[in-house]
């Protein structure tokens, strides 16, 4: 195996038809090594395992792993017949990975491994030694690794533990770049997406990915094709610049798949991930400082999505960050860029985003609406970035919410009007916003404006996206009502922050195209428009 970092694909599969089928698939799709979990085939016998390991190309690299149940492995027989089949089946394979747990158990073990491996007169094999941890990160990790590399006989360092935040990642990076050994550092579960995505970037062994979304080996586990295809695996290396979108939660978010496919259709150098972070002030400037304290990490751009805008605008000003007017009118941010430096700026690209797409809606220039009244049904952050915008641009606004508390404060901040939510009517309204998450799935047949309150020549725009013909915007169709739904608003907000990282001109029509896409494959659940940055 030469020096790079392997896209190994992990064969979970219980029958040899499975496996063989799976193998066909990770090869198909791009995988450049296969980890073959003979754990998993307890009905297999040698012959079998044998057949499909000669399956695969002479140039993919195969790694034999039979892991322990104490390590997450399906494996519950005792280590003798481990290590036993281990060397029955060594001579098939180019890498085996043994738990450090099970190779420090005893000199006897070490020397059957060494067996597996191979003795003088045949090809070696390569030993990979690794460490499980699914509670959280190692309390001795730091011996731990010190451990491994005193082996004489490792070959490559494999640590895997389960990340308690996003933060985890960064020890991983450091992990992978400084080590005296090849190395294969990851952070399992969601917090640890970006330990997988980025191994490439910081020299490690490998990355493991699964071969499909049911048949992943390990929490967190992405599968070879989104590795290659969302996040663009083969393009990544040391230069390439880091982008993300951090919220809580951000798993559903439809920004990966859309700055993504910008970067490629632009040939950006730049990788779009999603970073979770725990809902408070804290976590979200530890996240940030952390980065920014590692000018290898490379971070350029951030999308901010709920609960952190507003966290994202008080560290703009706490670090003397510049700030764009809109950000202070709203009160929140929703994107920031970085210096190599370290410094910091801030805008907010959902204000001119909703005028704009309302604008191109009523048939007015961008960023005009002198003379056209606006109901907005509302009054949460989606709310006060489209009433911001609105009165920005010379509308008038009437707001109606649930909360008349929040409508009224709303209203006294922008200068807008307020009528009750029973009394809620678009009649007499140019336009009406629906800036609230009623409608979106699973209550799809819910509407925030009954259809006999709505009416020629009023234009709907609702602000959800998923679905995208919600009950609102059908019953606006059926009345003959121009309309426009919540994906308008998305992707404008979204090329405006491409634009202001890159200083590129935005792909709108790819951009469209892969949150449309990402939608589909999902089904109806996703995102209010208060999720998207």
């Amino acid at each position: 195996m030469s020096v790079m970092t392997y896209l190994v694909a992990s064969i979970v599969a219980t029958t040899p038809q499975e496996a063989t089928a799976d193998l066909d698939r990770a090869l198909a799709d791009g995988a450049t090594a296969v980890e073959l979990r003979v754990d998993h085939l307890a009905d297999c016998d040698d012959i079998m395992i044998r057949s499909i390991a000669a399956a695969r190309p002479e140039s993919i690299p195969l790694i034999l792993t039979i892991r322990s149940a104490d390590e997450g492995g399906a494996w519950d027989a005792d280590d003798q017949q481990r290590l036993a089949r281990l060397i029955a089946l060594g001579p098939a394979f180019d890498c085996i990975d043994v738990e450090l747990a099970t190779y420090d158990r005893s000199a006897n073990i070490r020397q059957k491994v060494g067996l597996a491996l191979g003795g003088s007169g045949e090809p070696r094999r390569r030993l990979i030694l690794s460490a499980h941890d699914f509670a959280g990160r190692p309390a001795k990790l730091t011996a731990m690794l010190a451990r491994m590399l005193e082996h004489e006989r490792v070959d490559v360092v494999k640590l895997a533990w389960r990340a308690r935040t996003v933060r985890d990642n960064f020890e991983a990076f450091e992990l992978m770049r400084e080590a005296a050994a090849p190395v294969v550092a990851i952070c399992m579960g969601d917090a640890g997406l970006p330990s997988r995505v980025l191994a490439r970037k910081f020299g490690a062994f490998a990355t493991y990915a699964s071969v499909t979304a049911d048949r992943a080996a390990a929490p967190g586990q992405l599968t070879v094709q989104e590795l290659r295809q969302l996040y663009r695996w083969d393009r990544i290396s040391a230069s390439t610049k880091v982008f993300g979108v951090v919220g809580w939660p951000v798993e559903h978010s439809l920004s990966p798949h859309v700055h993504n496919a910008a970067f490629d259709r632009t040939g950006f150098d730049g990788v779009y991930l999603p970073l979770p972070i725990e809902p408070f002030y804290e976590s979200f400037k530890a996240f940030v400082v952390e980065a920014l304290a590692r000018p290898w990490f490379d971070l350029a751009g951030l999308s901010v999505t709920v609960p952190h805008k507003q966290h994202a605008l008080r560290l703009a000003r706490e670090l003397n960050g510049t700030i764009d007017p809109a950000c202070e009118r709203v009160g929140a941010a929703n994107t920031l860029r970085f210096s190599r430096e370290g410094r910091i700026k801030a805008i907010n690209t959902d204000l001119p985003a909703a005028v704009d797409s309302i604008a191109v809606l009523l048939g007015m220039p961008e960023g005009k609406l002198e003379g056209r009244s606006c109901l907005v049904l509302g009054a949460g952050g989606v709310a006060r970035a489209v009433v911001a915008g609105l009165r920005s641009a010379g509308a008038t606004v009437t707001i109606a919410a649930r909360s008349s508390e929040k409508s009224a404060a709303l209203a006294v901040e922008f200068g807008a009007d307020v009528v009750e939510w029973q009394a809620r009517s678009a009649r007499g309204f140019d336009l009406v916003v629906n800036a609230t998450p009623v409608g979106m799935w699973p209550e799809t047949d819910a509407t925030p404006l009954p259809a006999d309150r709505l009416a020629p020549p009023t234009a709907v725009f609702d602000t959800v996206y998923a679905p995208a013909q919600t009950a609102l915007l059908a019953s606006a169709a059926a009345l003959g009502c121009r309309s426009a739904g919540g994906m308008e608003m998305f992707i404008a907000q979204a090329a405006r922050q491409f634009a202001w990282w890159t200083g590129l001109s935005a792909p709108v029509g790819d951009m469209r195209e892969a949150a449309e896409a990402a939608l589909a494959r999902r089904g109806p659940g996703s995102l209010h428009s208060d999720e998207s940055e």
